[in-house]
């Protein structure tokens, strides 16, 4: 009888197989199952499905397979499938994690879960009985996904090469450094003299997993007492996430900015003999600095986009006055919505 093989496949970018969270499954399977395992690294080309896992096992002369597929880069939400010889699926597991546990502590928490699933009466027997010796030592191989290039060598084990650093993120990196955004933006001013709604655009740079510095540009139409009006804006400022679950996120923002308004008003006036002259329309523009502050939240169906909604409340020292308009508000209240792309 050959010796048997248990098959990770981790499910994560290729150049990864460093990271804790691949490292530290194999010593927490090896000190928690109840036999014997020996555990060996290797990369994948792809991750396998049931005839994938079927033909891997075939071919590395394993009898078991276990995959292990992360939903998402953050590594906060993983599935484990333990497959049979036949890749017929025994058992699956899945484990979700809090942003702030350390990436060791997810892949020992993983490793035990391997554990657990082999230790359970039905997926225990199956397997001693494919082995036909319950005190053969099980092999373990962990691995990762790696896209060969074309006409390269490969194996059944995988392309025949390092980890290609052309497709490897930053090491320790689980998170995009880069986003681009682009919404609709509905405002009105405190007092209710002025509405109105524009786009808005933004381009992020996470210089943490949580921390994004943002810079943009906004237009915006509305009215003011009744009377058209625009403006244009630019703004930098701050992003910082600070809850997470594995689809969700609530995030703070601030920034700071500098924005343009020009209105028209119209104007009735007096000649010097008393007389009312015919109505005019005079166009006016003014700067103006201002101040940011909100809440979003976040949902991210898959890892590199995400839609969001943000409400917002908006300072500045600008005010829109004339004859036929109210004054309006300095403080404004606004609602986002729009979409987040990362890479």
């Amino acid at each position: 009888m050959s010796a048997s093989l248990l098959l990770v496949v981790v499910l994560v970018a290729a150049g990864e197989s460093a990271d804790a969270s691949t490292q530290a499954v194999a010593p927490a399977l090896e000190q928690s199952a109840r036999r014997r395992v020996s555990v060996s690294l290797r990369e994948s080309v792809a991750a396998p499905d049931d005839a994938e896992a079927a033909r891997v096992a075939a071919d590395s002369n394993v009898d078991v397979v276990a995959e292990v597929e992360w939903a998402e880069p953050a590594h906060e939400h993983v599935l484990v499938h333990l497959r049979g010889r036949d890749g017929r699926l025994l058992r699956t597991s899945t484990l979700e994690f809090a942003p702030a546990e350390p990436r060791a502590e997810r892949g020992r928490a993983i490793g035990l879960a391997i554990a657990t699933m082999l230790a359970d009466e039905p997926v225990a027997a199956g397997i001693v009985a494919a082995l036909g010796d319950a005190t053969a030592p099980t092999r373990v191989i962990l691995t990762t996904p790696v896209i060969s290039a074309p006409g390269e060598p490969t194996t059944s084990d995988g392309p025949v090469r390092s980890p290609p650093d052309r497709a490897a993120p930053a090491q320790g990196s689980d998170y995009a450094r880069f986003a681009v955004e682009a919404a609709g933006s509905g405002a009105a001013d405190v007092r209710g003299a002025a509405t109105g709604a524009g786009p808005i655009a933004r381009l992020q740079w996470n210089v943490a997993r949580d921390v994004g510095l943002r810079i943009g540009g906004a237009a915006r139409w509305f009215t003011a007492g009744g009377r058209p009006a625009s403006e244009l804006g630019t703004m930098a400022g701050i992003l910082w996430t600070f809850a997470r679950a594995p689809l969700f996120a609530a995030a703070l923002r601030t920034e700071l900015g500098v924005v343009h308004d020009s209105f028209t008003e119209k104007l009735t006036e007096m000649n010097p003999r008393g007389m009312v002259l015919p109505p005019r329309l005079v166009d006016r523009s003014s700067w103006a600095p201002t101040v940011l502050a909100g809440v979003e939240g976040d949902w991210r169906p898959v890892a590199t986009a995400a839609l969001f909604v943000a409400l917002n409340a908006e300072a500045s020292t600008r005010t829109i006055v004339g004859e036929s308009q109210a004054a309006t508000s300095p403080v404004w209240a606004s609602f986002e919505g729009g979409v987040r792309f990362s890479f």
